[in-house]
């Protein structure tokens, strides 16, 4: 595959490059391949430990509470991680608001290089309302990824609709992941959406064609069949109905992943965390998910409708690429293409009903309906992506440059229109 050195990528992440890993790091990897990557975390780091006193001190001082390190990590061939460390951690930094000018300084003089050396210089922002990174650069193109139903979330509730509507008329090209959050922002924007459903690594591909030993933690499960879900426990997941699924005799839940559920739904997932045959397991690196879904029984995407069916969720090919049963609560593909080893199902009694007849045999798949889930992975890795979307960015018609370069201030009618 050639890279294009002359292309240079800021990518205005939506979440820490070290968080759940999700669509934001495995695009940016394959995006790497063919262009220079910068991933800007989106929250900010406290300081060290060692540094607990000193920070107080400095914290006291006039301006000092504006005080910021910067660290530049390569975590591949022509893919950085830009990370940000202040007095206090704010992990959700750029959900509430944007950065400090200051903190883009270092920023601004890389791009400024880069394209005097005849760079073309992109920006790919999944956080629109944060309007400050748009105005720092004369930028040859602005992309927008909506990886979310933004507007469907808690914390995206809040959000400046009318800020964020305008940033999305003016990219240049505007993706979605998958047909159902394509189709709802082109109809509120009024302007094209293009469907980017998550992929799925190749290297997790090729690591589910070996045979994985089974996790440790699976061993006091081994009378019982394994039903799995990998991911964010978050308040997506439907608590009130697992509650009841969790009690299918004859089968162990795991939920294996990030614990992301709020204080209002902490009691509700007690209920089900809590029984005897389910078991939670904390975030593993993304390449020992592979062995977790290659030993399990079924594998779960028990979600909610509450917005939440919108979005395409990451691990739906890594599910399909294993031809274990997968039963779910939503047809996330919108329709667009079936998976033969999805089964859907509108309530728990339905859900159960699933699990029994998996623990009955009746979920084996036939060795033609593995092999077209395996090749249904394989047409949809993050490398094709990638390729797609440099495609479709590289084609989108060219516009005269953008007012840039001026130290990241943002015009007044951008500031006023900034969420609080």
């Amino acid at each position: 595959m050639n890279v294009d050195p002359g292309t240079v990528i800021v990518y205005q992440a939506p979440w820490d490059w070290t968080f759940l890993w999700n669509r934001a790091q495995p695009l940016a990897t394959a995006l790497s391949r063919h262009a220079e990557v910068n991933y800007l975390n989106g929250g900010v780091d406290g300081p060290p430990e060692a540094w607990a006193g000193p920070a107080r001190l400095l914290a006291r001082l006039p301006g000092g509470s504006r005080w910021h390190r910067q660290r530049i990590e390569a975590v591949g061939p022509r893919l950085a991680v830009w990370m940000w460390q202040g007095l206090e951690p704010d992990p959700l930094r750029m959900i509430r608001d944007d950065r400090p000018a200051g903190h883009y300084e270092r920023l601004r003089r890389h791009l400024r290089r880069r394209a005097a050396a005849g760079a073309r210089v992109w920006l790919l922002t999944s956080r629109p309302q944060a309007a400050r990174l748009r105005h720092l650069h004369a930028w040859d193109r602005i992309i927008v990824d909506i990886e979310d139903p933004w507007f469907d979330l808690n914390w995206g509730r809040g959000l400046n609709r009318a800020g964020v509507l305008d940033a999305l008329r003016d990219a240049d090209v505007v993706f979605g992941n998958g047909p159902a959050i394509a189709a709802e922002y082109q109809s509120l924007s009024e302007r094209q959406v293009v469907s980017l459903p998550n992929g799925v690594d190749a290297a997790f591909l090729d690591l589910l064609g070996r045979n994985l030993p089974a996790p440790d933690f699976y061993r006091d499960a081994a009378a019982d069949r394994r039903a799995v879900f990998t991911g964010n426990v978050n308040d997506r997941l439907d608590f009130a109905m697992l509650a009841d699924v969790v009690a299918e005799p004859e089968w162990t839940f795991f939920f294996v992943g990030q614990d992301s559920v709020p204080p209002d739904q902490r009691q509700a997932w007690h209920h089900v965390s809590g029984r005897p045959n389910v078991r939670v397991v904390p975030p593993l690196p993304h390449r020992e998910v592979a062995a977790v879904l290659q030993h399990a029984d079924a594998l779960l995407l028990p979600y909610a409708r509450a917005g939440h069916e919108k979005m395409f969720p990451a691990k739906l090919f890594e599910y399909a690429a294993t031809g274990k049963p997968i039963v779910g609560t939503i047809d996330f593909t919108a329709g667009a293409f079936a998976i033969p080893s999805a089964v859907i199902c509108g309530s728990a009694a339905e859900f159960r009903a699933a699990l029994r007849r998996i623990r009955g045999g009746e979920g084996v798949l036939s060795t033609d309906a593995v092999r077209e889930c395996a090749a249904l992975a394989r047409r949809n890795t993050w490398d094709s992506r990638a390729v797609e979307f440099m495609d479709r960015v590289a084609g989108s018609p060219a516009r005269s440059r953008r007012p840039g370069g001026n130290d990241g201030q943002v015009p007044r009618h951008v500031r006023e229109e900034a969420p609080r």
